[in-house]
């Protein structure tokens, strides 16, 4: 080869090497343009992507201050509304009733305060009321005077003013549904109650329990068996014995006896369950406490009577005259129907026999 080829080539080879050089940078700064428009977003319009939020807190409900009770007052038992009405709750300023009765107190706190109603023409009832939930539908009710209530015939049933006038008793019922075991021999002897008695005397106390309670109560489980058995909480203990009628008054646990037995005892059943339910004697006649010789007849509680037990059975036990609620009752202070003091265990009830003679 001659110098003048030589150097021809050598020309060629530079010339080839500066084009891929020239080729090499060229698409370098065509991936670089790529990668930038990527990154940018060629082309396009993009709002910029906000950083996600921390999560809100739950709302936090108010704390309530006050809890409204809403009700009426009736006249007694559950007659017309009152209007005009005063209650005064605590140390709050009275409020009035509307015309249909009712009333709305606010309470501030769960405690629970004297609540005072009066109205004219109608006993001022003393009682209580708590607050702290708000409620509707509370019902009060004031006894009135006669002949819109047998005030009279109220006195002699709940507060025992016809044989002892000059003290007035705290009521005393039942609060639960009272259980009943009836024995079914007589006390006195190994004589048997015939079984056609001992299931009209079931049947009976079934009906006339919840006329006494004025539907509040019903009777609950009753049981027989042979001779008696200790008295316990929540029964009522049926015996038949010779020396008579009597009854427990109002005690849980109870106590009935009957000195008869037959298919022809309504009113007796009536009337000394009656006594056990928390009824004194009534000088009213006719009537179940009033007594009388009785019939074959089915017995009922007379309007009077039904009126009264509703009264009786929608106030505590305790309620004081002339209709304060109090404390618990103490048990009965019994006397025979002369007056004198209860000696034997025949006579620490409710005696009978001169209302209900055999």
């Amino acid at each position: 080869m001659n110098l003048n080829g030589a150097l021809g080539r050598i020309l060629v080879l530079r010339s080839l090497a500066g084009r891929g050089l020239a080729a090499t940078a060229a698409g370098m700064r065509r991936s670089a343009l790529l990668m930038a428009c990527l990154v940018a977003g060629c082309g396009e319009s993009r709002a910029p992507v906000a950083p996600p939020s921390a999560p809100s807190a739950p709302a936090v409900a108010p704390v309530p201050t006050s809890w409204a009770i809403r009700g009426q007052v009736l006249a007694s038992p559950a007659g017309p509304p009152i209007e005009g009405a005063s209650l005064t709750f605590g140390e709050a300023s009275p409020i009035a009733t509307d015309v249909a009765g009712g009333f709305t107190i606010e309470t501030t706190d769960a405690s629970t305060r004297p609540l005072t109603i009066s109205a004219p023409g109608y006993l001022t009832r003393e009682t209580t009321l708590t607050g702290g939930e708000a409620r509707s539908g509370v019902l009060f009710d004031l006894i009135g005077a006669e002949p819109g209530f047998p005030r009279t015939q109220y006195l002699h049933l709940v507060r025992n003013a016809y044989e002892s006038p000059g003290r007035h008793e705290p009521t005393r019922r039942w609060t639960t549904n009272p259980n009943v075991y009836i024995s079914t021999k007589w006390r006195d002897s190994a004589q048997m109650v015939t079984p056609e008695s001992i299931e009209f005397f079931i049947s009976e106390i079934k009906r006339i329990v919840p006329q006494w309670t004025a539907g509040t109560l019903q009777a609950g489980t009753i049981e027989t068996g042979y001779g008696a058995r200790p008295r316990a909480k929540g029964w009522i203990t049926v015996e038949f014995g010779r020396s008579g009628n009597w009854s427990l008054l109002g005690d849980d646990p109870g106590q009935v006896q009957f000195g008869s037995e037959g298919t022809c005892m309504s009113l007796a059943i009536a009337h000394e369950f009656g006594h056990a339910l928390g009824y004194w004697h009534s000088s009213v006649k006719p009537s179940i406490m009033g007594g009388g010789p009785g019939s074959c007849t089915r017995y009922d509680l007379t309007p009077n009577e039904a009126l009264i037990a509703k009264v009786l059975y929608s106030r505590a036990p305790g309620n004081l005259e002339p209709d304060t609620d109090g404390p618990p009752p103490p048990p009965a202070v019994y006397t025979t129907m002369q007056g004198a003091a209860a000696s034997s265990r025949s006579d620490r009830g409710v005696r009978c026999e001169a209302l209900l003679p055999r």
